[in-house]
């Protein structure tokens, strides 16, 4: 049976948290980065107001959207612009928060009482230097944790690095610093992340990477034999079949079982005149062997969708999202008849039922301009749904500015997908539209 979406609720940053009169929380960026769990909704916000500045906040949510907890950066730490909550990242009780814009950026591990999550370390890349953005972007599973830096220069100019953390007793230690295998500058390796349910299979992305074709990125698969990750694939453009440039291969990632989606927000469309339509590439371990499979686009296409896009730079946590056999894609510049014009953004569920087999469930898109998909999460054992957007909410604040950003969860629930109405809070006239595969 074919699964639909129901909607929820949607989630904003709590009024109560806007810190002064000069605070509406309209440039905030809530939902840059999205972590689910069976219990919880982790919210990023990089560029929340606090005390006179611009420092970052993560918010924590029930699925019933009850507000639990504001986190913020550490005093100490507190810089204009630091990014606190660029990137998050959530295994049973460990939280991971990424502060990338400081000088070489932070990264923080909180743990969950059960009540709240309490800060428990906070640590630096052993050599990372300045503007080496690490913890722009970060993974977790069990005692396993993976920082991506990737504007590191150790290697090239601007080609990034990945920090392999594990933990024990309690105590986060840098154990490994994975360099990119290609030597080239403003690869970017590092920019996207995602390890599988074990922990023993790490995908990093390097958008960035100039091969035949200028930019058109590359994906890496690691897997941990003795407490060490080895590289053992490239997947590359190539494999694709395509020809055209600037697809970004590793603009999104998600990893889940034997099965790699990678997110090419530049992928040209199927139609003349279509440009940056984007599209999933899937690799699946067959017989031992990482293979493409097949290549998944939005339907319908829409130019400038950019499926598996996230935001432009490796600044953003991503837009595809896999759990088990649940795979979901945003595609935040899609837009469709009647609703014209780009930048409205859509999010596709898909459900595996085979070796490269993808069959299109439903997808859910708003009537107003929100780059809805910008950010996206999944989780199948509670076939639950969350969907983060950036603008709609124009108004909202005094400023006028519409990048406040929102959350918005639905459950997957069975049956066939019907066309449904939803007004939504703190958004005027805001319709969710559900379709079916």
């Amino acid at each position: 049976m074919a699964h639909t979406l129901a909607y929820v609720r949607q989630l904003t940053i709590p009024p109560a948290k806007w810190d002064d009169a000069n605070d509406d929380g309209a440039q905030s960026r809530f939902g840059s980065a999205i972590a689910i769990s069976a219990t919880l909704v982790i919210a990023g916000c990089p560029q929340k107001y606090h005390n006179g500045n611009y420092y970052g906040a993560v918010y924590v949510y029930d699925w019933n959207g009850n507000y639990i907890q504001e986190l913020l950066p550490e005093a100490v730490d507190m810089v204009a612009w630091m990014g606190f909550g660029t990137s998050v990242a959530l295994s049973g009780n460990w939280l991971v928060v990424g502060a990338p814009w400081t000088v070489t950026g932070i990264v923080y591990f909180y743990e969950w009482t059960g009540a709240a999550f309490v800060l428990r370390q906070r640590v630096v890349g052993s050599t990372s230097a300045a503007n080496d953005e690490f913890g722009n972007h970060v993974a977790i599973k069990g005692a396993v944790a993976i920082v991506g830096a990737p504007w590191d220069d150790d290697s090239a100019l601007n080609a990034g690095a990945v920090f392999v953390f594990r933990e024990a007793g309690g105590v986060w230690a840098e154990d490994q610093i994975i360099q990119p295998p290609l030597v080239q500058a403003s690869q970017y390796f590092g920019g996207k992340l995602a390890l599988d349910e074990t922990g023993a299979i790490l995908a990093v992305s390097a958008p960035g990477v100039d091969g035949p074709i200028a930019n058109e990125g590359r994906v890496y698969i690691y897997e941990d034999s003795g407490g060490t990750f080895g590289h053992v694939k490239d997947c590359v453009f190539a494999e694709l079949g395509g020809a055209a440039g600037d697809v970004g291969m590793g603009t999104s990632l998600a990893i889940t079982g034997d099965a790699l989606y990678v997110g090419c927000g530049g992928w040209e469309g199927l139609l003349p005149g279509d440009n940056n339509t984007g599209a999933i590439a899937v690799w699946e371990k067959v017989g031992g062997i990482w293979t493409y499979q097949t290549l998944l686009r939005s339907v319908p296409e829409a130019d400038g969708g950019q499926l598996g896009d996230s935001g432009g730079s490796p600044d953003e946590m991503g837009s595809v999202a896999a759990s088990g056999s649940l795979l979901a894609g945003g595609a935040r510049g899609w837009w469709s008849p009647p609703f014209l014009g780009g930048w409205r953004g859509a999010a596709f569920l898909w459900r595996r039922t085979g070796v490269g087999v993808y069959e299109l469930q439903t997808y859910v898109y708003p009537d107003v301009i929100a780059e809805f998909g910008v950010h996206i999460a999944v989780l199948e054992s509670e076939m639950r749904l969350a969907v983060g957007g950036y603008t709609g909410h124009a108004g909202l604040g005094s400023s006028g500015d519409d990048m406040s950003g929102f959350i918005n969860l639905y459950d997957v629930i069975d049956g066939s997908a019907a066309i449904f109405p939803i007004k939504l809070p703190a958004c005027g006239l805001y319709i969710d539209e559900v379709r079916g595969g």
